[in-house]
């Protein structure tokens, strides 16, 4: 292995352990980062599962007691800990709109905003995530 592709391994170990469990447990591929400054970056994944199994474990994961609706909705929270938002909207081909799925979550110590959408030739979803530090 090579110095560069040491260092690529390396920033994609460290962008992942920064992410934890935001990233989606399913999310293939390597991220393609678009910054080599780990305070604040975007990096984009990729997943087959669905855009419910997407949003129902985004959904548990900022407010586990709030049921998933499979026909859409919003869900937010404005706290002194922590602000969240979780936009879900489901394919709506009578009306040629694609999916989509917007979470953003904001803490004391940094903000994930992570917005998911259909992939243009496949039959797999494009997990967009930014992440930045404060």
């Amino acid at each position: 292995m090579n110095n560069m592709d040491r260092e690529r391994k390396e920033s994609i170990e460290r962008t992942e352990g920064i992410l934890g469990d935001w990233l989606y447990p399913n999310a293939q591929g390597e991220p393609t980062l678009e910054s080599d400054k780990l305070d604040f970056f975007h990096c984009q994944y990729q997943t087959s599962d669905s855009f419910e199994e997407v949003g129902q474990y985004y959904l548990k994961k900022l407010a586990p007691n709030l049921p998933f609706k499979s026909d859409g909705g919003s869900s937010y929270h404005i706290g002194n800990d922590q602000k969240w938002l979780f936009r879900y909207s489901p394919p709506s081909y009578q009306h040629g709109f694609a999916a989509a799925l917007l979470v953003t979550h904001a803490d004391e110590d940094r903000t994930i905003s992570i917005v998911v959408i259909p992939a243009v030739e496949e039959e797999r979803l494009v997990l967009l995530i930014t992440f930045e530090a404060r």
